[in-house]
């Protein structure tokens, strides 16, 4: 995977009538990284940053599974 050092900047965004909230994650960081609906995600923090990493695609990559395939028919 070629590394790059783009960084994005989001806001945490509360859900009406809870105390939970999400972050948002670009589409474009979903779909360059293969980040699946499900996917557990670690948070540390590094300063004035967030860093995410993606737990369950380090375990699929480690089981030798690559990105979702559609089959055609």
């Amino acid at each position: 995977m070629k590394k790059t050092n783009k960084s994005y900047t989001t806001w945490m965004e509360a859900i009406p009538g809870s105390d939970d909230s999400f972050l948002p994650i670009p589409d474009e960081i979903l779909e360059s990284e293969d980040w699946r609906v499900g996917d557990v995600l670690v948070m540390d923090l590094r300063g004035g940053s967030i860093l995410i990493t993606n737990k369950s695609k380090g375990l699929r990559q480690q089981h030798g599974e690559g990105p979702e395939v559609q089959a055609s028919g």
